[in-house]
């Protein structure tokens, strides 16, 4: 039966088992953090997002742009660079972790930095490998993980217990990466032929973090811990709207970058229609589920209601990056992630300072749309060719 509706969506298994485990891996992060928001303060809420946030964007430093690299070519055949990526991201890893522990002075960041890149490893050679459903299953128990370890810990250890229980939750599921290890590479010469995507997924997966969690690192000393927990709230319903872009991404890069774009416009559309629909209908119920369940965060509702249609334009950039990134045209990709941080802070302080909380929803949602807007407009003008010098180097690198 499953399987007829997805043929009558024009839908296959890969896809299926790419959208359970994201659903999975995003309702119950929702489930956890929405938890921590009924038990803490906004000021409490705001600092562990803080730190999370922290160690987020270093392990977007960290991974190297690995994450697409990985996927993209892995898809096209390049078995060999795996075992090279990891060299190059415990090197990345250890140099950042000693900065962590040196500056930041804390070695729990220090461990989750370490998980997380594995981690994120680990499930980006899944991608490129077509293991869906193994994706699926790796993605739900680092989750399942998490929902148990952290409140755990937090409260033996407070917020360092909590961050304990994420590290932990990443680490033991990295089986494969500690493998590889033992047949670790330390030549890049699958990374030579592509140093111009290498760069571009460098840059787009720092843009893929940066509008989810640098953002903190502004708002805490312009506007306050209560502010930031207020905002960050916020961000966290739109997680649950967010995670149609996720999923667009991690399925269709690696077919783009296998199949081309052939069959593959029912699924835009159906993500596109989903993205618009739970963002209404969040809408609609939003004061009703923060009065019931979060009355500690009533004074944001209308902010939460802002930030939540920033998924609609955030899905359109998703479907567009994988494109471009899966026919190794990231250039537009790198351009469009620097105008959007561009975009967003200079809003978050000019209208932050305007209008408040209100502004800093409006200044995602604003940035977001920039952002979808330039690369829309940038694939209604490209030149759509079938073969590429960069597409030719992939096959190279296969042989």
């Amino acid at each position: 039966m499953i399987q007829r509706l997805l043929r009558a969506l024009g839908l296959d298994k890969g896809l299926a088992y790419v959208s359970l485990g994201n659903l999975i891996y995003t309702a119950l992060g929702a489930v956890l953090w929405f938890y921590l928001a009924s038990i803490l303060t906004p000021d409490e809420y705001g600092r562990l997002n803080y730190d999370i946030a922290v160690a987020t964007i270093l392990t977007s430093l960290g991974i190297m742009g690995f994450d697409t690299t990985l996927t993209t070519f892995v898809a096209k055949g390049v078995s060999k660079m795996f075992p090279q990526s990891a060299f190059l991201i415990i090197l990345s890893g250890g140099i950042l972790s000693i900065f962590i522990f040196l500056f930041l002075q804390s070695w729990v960041l220090a461990i989750l930095l370490m998980g997380m890149l594995f981690f994120t490893l680990v499930t980006a050679n899944l991608l490129g490998n077509h293991s869906f459903k193994q994706f699926m299953l790796i993605l739900s128990m680092q989750r399942i993980l998490t929902l148990i370890l952290v409140p755990v810990l937090f409260e033996f250890a407070g917020v360092n217990g909590a961050i304990l229980g994420f590290a932990i939750s990443h680490l033991v599921l990295c089986k494969n990466f500690f493998r590889i290890v033992r047949e670790i590479d330390f030549s890049i010469s699958t990374l030579k032929p592509i140093k111009k995507y290498f760069l571009h997924s460098y840059l787009l997966g720092i843009s893929k973090t940066l509008p989810y969690f640098a953002d903190k690192l502004i708002i805490l000393p312009l506007f306050g811990l209560s502010t930031l927990g207020y905002y960050q709230f916020g961000v966290q319903m739109l997680t649950v709207t967010a995670v149609i872009p996720v999923i667009l991404y991690n399925y269709l890069l690696p077919r783009v970058a296998r199949s081309g774009t052939q069959d593959l416009s029912r699924t835009i559309w159906l993500g596109l229609i989903t993205a618009l629909s739970m963002s209404s209908i969040m809408y609609l119920f939003m004061p009703t589920i923060v009065s019931n369940f979060f009355p500690t965060f009533e004074s944001a509702i209308l902010s939460v209601q802002i930030i939540l249609f920033a998924g609609i334009p955030l899905t359109a950039v998703a479907i567009i990056t994988s494109v471009f990134m899966g026919q190794q045209k990231s250039i537009h990709v790198a351009v469009a992630a620097l105008l959007f941080i561009g975009c967003q802070y200079l809003l978050i302080i000019l209208l932050g300072k305007s209008f408040g909380l209100i502004g800093l929803s409006a200044s995602m949602v604003a940035a977001s749309g920039i952002q979808c807007t330039y690369l829309l407009l940038i694939k209604r003008t490209s030149i759509q060719t079938g073969g590429s010098s960069d597409g030719k180097q992939s096959k190279n690198l296969a042989s």
